[in-house]
């Protein structure tokens, strides 16, 4: 995920506490251990490995590409 405006914050790889899971790999806890929290700005990119735990939230406006890997990788 890069950042193309703006700005945003996010909080990255924790391990939830009384969490429950809302669909197919998507859980909502109320409180975590462990989590990154980073501001992120105009240029940045954070690279977010498949299945870590994330969340965004944004004071004002942001834009963001975001580039989603599927697929296997053959070497």
């Amino acid at each position: 995920m890069q950042i193309v405006e703006g700005a945003t914050v996010y909080v990255v790889g924790w391990t939830p506490k009384v969490g429950r899971q809302t669909q197919l790999g998507e859980w909502v806890a109320p409180e975590s251990d462990g989590a990154a929290r980073l501001t992120l700005k105009k240029g940045d990119l954070l690279p977010i490995p498949r299945g870590t735990p994330h969340k965004r939230s944004t004071g004002g406006s942001v834009t963001f590409m975001l580039i989603s890997i599927s697929g296997t990788l053959k070497t």
